[in-house]
Parts: C-alpha cells; sequence; structure tokens
C-alpha cells in the first residue's frame, strides 16, 4: 500500500480508517474493521478530494486532523532553491 517513492500510510486516529496513496498518486481511505482474534478486514477504497500527491519524498506527504475531518496535503514550493546554509555555533547554550 505504498507508492513509489517511499509514501506511507496513515492510520486515521480511530483505528478504523487507512489512508494510502496509490499508484496513480491518488489518495485513498479504506475502511478498516477488526475481528475478535484481531484480523483486519478492508474496504472498498475511496478516492478522497484531493489534488495528486506527488512520489520521491522520502515519508509522507499528507496527514489527518485527529477528528478525521481534514486531510493536510503538501504542496510543491515555487520559491527558487536556497543557495546558503546557516550554521549555528554553541547552539546548545541556547538550551541553557
Amino acid at each position: 500500500m505504498s507508492g513509489e517513492g517511499g509514501t506511507q500510510p496513515v492510520w486515521g486516529r480511530d483505528g478504523k480508517t487507512l489512508y494510502f496513496v496509490d499508484l496513480e498518486g491518488r489518495l485513498q481511505s479504506v475502511a478498516v474493521s477488526w475481528a475478535s482474534d484481531g484480523t483486519p478486514s478492508f474496504g472498498l477504497p475511496t478516492r478522497a478530494g484531493t489534488p495528486r500527491i506527488g512520489f520521491g519524498h522520502w515519508g509522507t506527504q499528507y496527514d489527518v486532523s485527529a477528528d478525521g475531518r481534514n486531510l493536510y496535503v503538501m504542496q510543491p514550493h515555487e520559491a527558487p532553491p536556497t543557495r546558503e546554509i546557516q550554521v549555528v555555533i554553541g547552539w546548545r547554550a541556547l538550551f541553557d
């Protein structure tokens, strides 16, 4: 249930819905019920109304709100890449 590029499935907080990206890069959800012996049973996938999620990210490009009502999807940033890096020396002192 993992798409190319390592996009990981996300469980709804209630443990009854699993969200995943299909091979076309579309976010899907599937209802999950659990038998008394702990065996899962999956319903039919339903396409979520979100933009296509690209591949190539090492982790999850979306998340589900705690109440399950909202989906949060990362979108590509149009700004040019940063050409500099800042290094903080003595950063541990910031926590004292």
